[in-house]
């Protein structure tokens, strides 16, 4: 973990207990104190809390969540069993840059996507449509950065689990490309992992950074372009999007937790797993 990651968790750390996410974050950050240097015990809290949660999801936005977790975690398994080195990557990543790469650590992006989704859910039911939009694209961006190096990562163990030659090179490639190549390699191996692209959209996250998209409020139309090509989705189809991946966060890090737990952890650690995550893990394990 390199310094600027250091001060950024601590700084964090100063939100939470500062009331920057809410009195929920602090009870809870205030739990995760008494378990301090005890790994297994928070990864376990972290997994058993993102179960609890869960259940308060909206109906139709559950499947989606689940998902995107389970599907992590399968895609881990696949690849651990050709090379655990290169599975490890998912886990690794998260705080440190993989092996011989720079710029591939996630944290900082998944601390900007959790930080816009909490804005976003803020701002969710305001009035103030102006502010409403400027959130939500900013979510917009902070989703598909992360994304964009979730999916190189996600390659590399796809390939790995298939015997394809791979290559952390495709790390740095851009982020349309890697959409591009993560369709198709699905498509070619009848892999049911769409769930990871469906809310991945390049040319949306470069016209947000390039300031080449507008409302069209009136007919609630979101216009935008990018490489002179143009595009447009409803608004409703926009903050629709928004609202699916505020749980993404704790999806990625409950199901990084949960490797953790089967890399570090005993046979009675992961027996204090829920018992719904236990069922899904002895079928794909």
């Amino acid at each position: 973990m390199d310094k600027q990651t250091k001060n950024r968790l601590n700084e964090i750390g100063k939100k939470i207990m500062g009331g920057a996410y809410g009195k929920g974050a602090k009870d809870t950050a205030l739990v995760y104190d008494n378990l301090s240097g005890q790994d297994i015990e928070i990864f376990l809290k972290t997994v058993n809390d993102f179960y609890i949660k869960r259940k308060k999801v909206d109906v139709e936005f559950l499947p989606i969540i689940d998902t995107f977790f389970q599907t992590l975690l399968i895609i881990y398994v696949k690849a651990h069993e050709k090379d655990p080195g290169i599975a490890e990557y998912l886990v690794i990543s998260y705080l440190d840059n993989i092996p011989g790469t720079q710029g591939t650590a996630l944290f900082h992006k998944y601390s900007d996507f959790v930080d816009a989704g909490h804005a976003f859910k803020n701002v969710i039911k305001t009035r103030d449509q102006i502010l409403l939009w400027e959130v939500a694209k900013k979510l917009t961006l902070n989703y598909n950065e992360f994304l964009n190096g979730l999916l190189g990562i996600l390659l590399l163990l796809i390939k790995c689990g298939l015997e394809l030659k791979c290559s952390t090179t495709q790390l740095k490639a851009p982020y349309g490309s890697k959409i591009h190549s993560f369709k198709q390699l699905i498509d070619d191996n009848n892999l049911p992992y769409d769930m990871l692209v469906k809310f991945a959209n390049s040319n949306l996250r470069n016209s947000i950074a390039h300031g080449t998209i507008w409302l069209d409020s009136e007919k609630a139309i979101v216009n935008y372009t990018n490489r002179n090509e143009s595009y447009s989705i409803s608004l409703v189809e926009f903050l629709t999007l928004n609202a699916c991946v505020l749980h993404f966060p704790n999806a990625y890090l409950s199901s990084i937790a949960t490797i953790a737990i089967f890399m570090k952890g005993t046979r009675e650690d992961k027996y204090k797993l829920p018992t719904e995550l236990l069922q899904f893990l002895s079928k794909i394990l």
